[in-house]
């Protein structure tokens, strides 16, 4: 077998499987439906995901930024000094209301 091209050991391994009557198999009408509603479940989150990084996308392009953000950045690491200056920034940024 080592001495197989790639598609000499493929054509080698179907014969055999065929020889052997070795089908697909698929699965019970229970596992099927199973695996379609979780294959369209993954379809729903995909385009629920896709249409909130657009959202977020576009809210985080019209947040007001404060003028004075290079002040508060070096106030805030003054009070914590180990802190990332961008640990600071999303510290700094308010919670968000989602029914707003």
């Amino acid at each position: 077998m080592n001495a197989f091209t790639s598609e000499q050991f493929i054509a080698w391994l179907e014969s055999k499987l065929q020889e052997h009557h070795v089908a697909k198999v698929i699965p019970d009408d229970a596992t099927l439906e199973h695996a379609y509603r979780r294959a369209a479940g993954l379809k729903r989150c995909q385009a629920i995901l896709e249409r909130a990084v657009a959202e977020i996308g576009a809210y985080a392009d019209n947040v007001e930024v404060p003028e004075d953000l290079g002040e508060r950045v070096r106030e805030q690491l003054a009070h914590a000094p180990g802190q990332a200056w961008d640990d600071a920034i999303e510290w700094l940024v308010p919670p968000v209301n989602l029914d707003e």
